[in-house]
């Protein structure tokens, strides 16, 4: 398989007033108002459409040929346009076929990971491996991390009772980064929900606000790269509480119990 088999380029996010949270959202994570998107960095972006709420309604992929074929094989369709597809929690992918998808520059924020709840995580990682993701990580049947490319996690599965958002996140490019992204956030207003700290999961520092949407957020940066070779890391139940942070503070309650946004739109 490519080194760089597909990469997570945009996500498609809802709002009763797309412009007003184009706006916010820009202000927020560090990004530029573009049209009907806010741009990231490294070819990456938010798009905004009008919905009744504020959630998630797609996921775009730049895909390989491996990819592409993967996809079809799972009933992918792309009679008019990118291949479209959805996991069995319901949650829409597209997918643009591309001669060579180009790796990811980290020179500015960048649309980093998505991170779902599942009722059935093991059951979304078996589609997403049919779907020639890799496993980066996994946590017994409860949590599953996966990737297309040397970043550690493109997407990843949390068990919870229902299908909904637990986390959408960017990558900040140095530790100066992050920390004024954090700076960022405050200014409007905000308060972190968890952290600043570190996953022993993909190396990452992390720090999680919730915006004022409802929408569950993740600031990171020193996200690991992982050799195609690399195997699995299985954590066992005694690296649960560790692995969520290296540094020592335990997340909250809402951080473990509450969604980080509503199901798919």
């Amino acid at each position: 398989m490519a080194l760089w088999n597909g990469k997570l380029t945009a996500i498609v996010l809802t709002a009763a007033e797309p412009m007003e949270a184009r706006e916010y959202w820009a202000e927020l994570l560090g990004g530029r108002a573009d049209g009907d998107s806010v741009e990231l960095g490294g070819g990456t972006r938010i798009v905004i459409r009008e919905g009744s709420r504020e959630g998630l309604a797609e996921l775009r992929l730049d895909a390989g040929l491996e990819l592409m074929t993967a996809a079809q094989h799972l009933g992918g369709d792309a009679q008019n346009g990118p291949l479209q597809l959805r996991d069995p929690d319901g949650w829409l992918l597209q997918l643009r076929g591309v001669e060579a998808v180009e790796p990811l520059t980290l020179g500015r924020v960048t649309l980093s990971h998505v991170t779902l709840n599942s009722p059935d995580p093991l059951r979304q990682s078996r589609f997403y491996g049919d779907l020639l993701f890799l496993l980066s990580d996994a946590l017994g049947e409860l949590f599953f991390w996966m990737r297309l490319n040397p970043i550690h996690h493109s997407m990843a599965f949390a068990k919870h009772p229902a299908a909904n958002i637990n986390h959408l996140a960017v990558e900040l490019p140095t530790r100066h980064d992050f920390i004024s992204a954090i700076d960022r956030v405050t200014a409007h207003g905000l308060k972190l929900e968890f952290g600043p700290g570190r996953h022993l999961v993909g190396g990452n520092l992390f720090a999680y606000f919730v915006d004022r949407y409802g929408l569950r957020w993740e600031l990171c940066a020193e996200m690991a790269r992982l050799d195609p070779q690399h195997e699995p890391g299985r954590l066992t139940a005694e690296d649960r509480a560790r692995s969520v942070n290296t540094f020592g503070p335990p997340p909250p309650t809402s951080f473990i119990n509450e969604p980080g946004g509503p199901p798919p739109v």
